[in-house]
This record gives structure tokens, C-alpha cells and sequence, in this order.
């Protein structure tokens, strides 16, 4: 440009800065968990991240709903109304929900009523932290520039951010791989067309989006007739912990909305968006709300390659259950064992896992019957020891 004639490095925008400043305003909502303070802020993220890179526009705009706030007539009540009944229902439209309930957003904590006349009112103070959340992320903006170019590790950085001091962050059982350590375990593999790629524990998706995401031109295309076409086949599969706490999927679909973000900007009208966001999003990341989850069924001789860092920890109850499906034979310690088991099983015979694992699974006794399996079905790469730490 006309200051500039340097080729510059691409800046990626790390807004956890913003999440901790707005983590402290959702506190002042006495009924808002840690976790859904988490959802409302992914999705008003969301709702300027769109408006950023033109998917959201005019009256669905960040703008145009920030505009509001300097104009008369327009009290909080009313403006968080306009938000939710346009910009908000056209995300939920763009972007569908998938066969397990999970779309983009699944905020619950903004409302509004409205009087016998039809106007917004509200009816505590969810319209007055609305508009400091809405405040905050302008202020954010005018620092820092607009939303487009996203830290691919800003998503896992949330969980940190709202969770680490909450109450409810025991019942979640879920660790995030630090990006640096996904980035070396996709170097080791060969990604190429046709493979089918599974992570059955897969959290925020980090695994299956860095694994594609050298080549997604090459990997993803749309055709003339609106089509999406997939020239290879990842799957992500993740279980609800807790009660209607589909978290991790909706995190996982919205860094897929970011890594893919060429894909939805290059859409002709909003017809072939909200098509490719269904086929894209909701035939990648799945949930599952039993209580085994990726586990109820072994998918036998089917992907080509396989990253996980499954879940770690002791469960008689669902070791149990594991058992009566007939398909776990190996006796494999703790979840993680039946998740190994779950990965060599799935497998095609020429198939490659690269997984994390913990120390246990290699000195428990308990696991010999596990060990002696992997090692009469696989060839072992590599074991390579991680420093402690290495996971919040």
C-alpha cells in the first residue's frame, strides 16, 4: 500500500484478552453458569465474526445493531430484541442445526419479553449487559482491527479463559491439545485426496481442521451447480458430558466456520451457504448423547488415518456397558483403554494412528492383554514423551 512496500507476515487476531474483560461483565448475570457465559460469548463472537467478512449484513450487521445504541427512540430492551429476532435468527438459518441438535450458536443467557402493545421490554438486566458486551467488542475493534484473521488456538484458549475457576469444570472430563503439540503430531502423517481421517474424541476439532487445512482448495471445492465436494472425508466424533452440554461440538463447528471462512464468503446467495454449512459442519462434527458416545459401536477396518487424545480417566459403569456391546475384548484400564481399543479396531489395515496417551497405559499391568494386542495388529512408529504441563 501506499505506506508499505514490504511482503508482511499474516497477523492472526488472539482475542482472549476481549473473552477475559467479557467473562467479567456475564458474571454480573447471577444465573449464568460458567459454561453458559462460554456459549454466549462464542456467539456473539460469532455475530461479529460474520459481520466482519460480509456474511452478515445490513440490518443483521454488528454495525448496525451497534449503531442503534446512539440512536433515539431505541432504548436496551428494544435493541437486544432487534439482535435476536434478526441477526440471530438468521445465523440459526445460515447455519442449521445438525441431526444431533448442534449448530453454531447455543447462547440462552440474552432475552427479552414484549408488553401488550408488541414492544421489548426487559425484564432484568440482560438487555443492559447486552449492550456493554456489544460495547466491548466495538472498543475491541477500534484497537485491534476487525475480526478476520482469527488465532487457530483462540478457540481452546476459551476454555481456560471461562472455566478455570469454575465449579463445573470437574464434570467436563475433557483435556484440549495445546496447538503446537497438534501441529507435530499432523507433520508425522501423510494427509493426502481420498483418505478418510476420524477423531473420536475430538473436542474442539483442532486435530481434523489442522490435518486439512494446508491444502483446503485442494480438499474442499464447490461446483458450478452449488455443490459441495469433498476430495477427503474427516469425521469428528465428541459425547455430552453433562446435561444439554453440547459445548465442544458448537466450538468445533465454529473454528471449522473460521478455517473454511473462504468457502462461505465465496457462496453466490444465502441459499448455497446454508447448504454447504450443512453439509460441511453437521457431516463432520457429531455428537453423541449416550452414555458411551464415539464408543457404543467399533467402526471395523474403516479410516485410513486416526488422531485422538481421548479421554483419560476411571468409569466401572461405563467399562460395563462397554462390555455388553460384545465388541471390547482387550480389557484395557480406564476409558482411554477402550478408546485404544476403539482406534487399532477402526483402523483399515493399512491405516496410521497418532494418538496421546497417558503414562498408565503403559505400566498398568492391568492393560498386558491391550499392550499384546497392539503389538501382534500394529507396527509401533514411534513413543514419544511429552513435559508435564503440557495440558490445562
Amino acid at each position: 500500500d501506499s505506506k508499505n512496500n514490504q511482503i508482511l507476515k499474516k497477523e492472526y487476531l488472539d482475542p482472549t484478552d476481549l473473552a477475559q474483560k467479557i467473562n467479567g461483565i456475564l458474571k454480573n448475570l447471577t444465573f449464568a453458569s460458567a459454561k453458559m457465559s462460554l456459549y454466549t460469548f462464542v456467539e456473539v463472537f460469532l455475530f461479529k465474526y460474520l459481520s466482519d467478512i460480509k456474511i452478515l449484513k445490513d440490518e443483521d450487521s454488528f454495525n448496525y445493531i451497534y449503531n442503534l445504541y446512539k440512536k433515539d427512540g431505541y432504548d436496551d430492551a428494544k435493541i437486544l430484541g432487534k439482535y435476536l429476532d434478526g441477526p440471530r435468527e438468521t445465523m440459526k438459518k445460515l447455519f442449521p442445526a445438525g441431526k444431533d441438535g448442534t449448530s453454531i450458536i447455543n447462547g440462552q443467557v440474552f432475552h427479552v419479553q414484549r408488553d401488550s402493545l408488541n414492544n421489548y421490554i426487559s425484564v432484568d438486566n440482560t438487555a443492559k449487559i447486552f449492550k456493554q458486551v456489544i460495547l466491548e467488542f466495538k472498543k475491541y475493534e477500534n484497537k485491534n482491527d476487525k475480526f478476520i484473521n482469527i488465532s487457530r488456538d483462540f478457540k481452546s484458549k476459551l476454555f481456560e479463559t471461562f472455566m478455570k475457576n469454575s465449579d463445573d469444570k470437574a464434570d467436563m472430563g475433557q483435556f484440549f491439545t495445546p496447538l503446537k503439540v497438534v501441529k507435530e503430531m499432523v507433520s508425522m502423517v501423510d494427509v493426502k485426496k481420498g483418505i478418510s481421517i476420524c477423531d473420536p474424541a475430538c473436542g474442539v476439532g483442532k486435530f481434523l481442521l489442522e490435518s486439512v487445512e494446508d491444502n483446503l482448495d485442494e480438499f474442499f471445492t464447490v461446483d458450478g451447480k452449488g455443490n459441495l465436494v469433498k476430495n477427503i472425508n474427516i469425521i469428528g466424533y465428541d459425547k455430552m458430558m453433562s446435561e444439554n452440554d453440547d459445548i465442544t461440538i458448537i466450538l468445533a463447528k465454529a473454528n471449522m466456520l473460521i478455517y473454511f471462512s473462504k468457502l462461505f464468503t465465496n457462496c453466490r446467495d444465502a441459499e448455497e451457504l446454508q447448504k454447504i454449512a450443512d453439509e460441511l459442519l453437521n457431516s463432520t462434527f457429531k455428537l453423541s448423547k449416550t452414555l458411551l458416545g464415539t464408543l457404543d459401536s467399533i467402526e471395523n477396518n474403516k479410516y485410513d488415518l486416526i488422531f485422538a487424545n481421548p479421554p483419560y480417566y476411571q468409569s466401572k459403569v461405563m467399562t460395563a456397558e462397554a462390555k455388553k456391546t460384545g465388541e471390547y475384548e482387550w480389557g484395557g484400564a480406564g476409558v482411554e483403554g477402550l478408546f485404544l481399543e476403539w482406534i487399532v479396531k477402526s483402523l483399515n489395515y493399512s491405516g496410521v494412528a497418532n494418538v496421546v496417551l497417558p503414562d498408565g497405559i503403559f505400566s498398568n499391568l492391568q492393560n498386558n492383554t491391550l499392550k499384546e494386542n497392539i503389538l501382534l495388529n500394529c507396527y509401533i512408529d514411534s513413543i514419544i514423551s511429552l513435559p508435564k504441563a503440557t495440558f490445562f
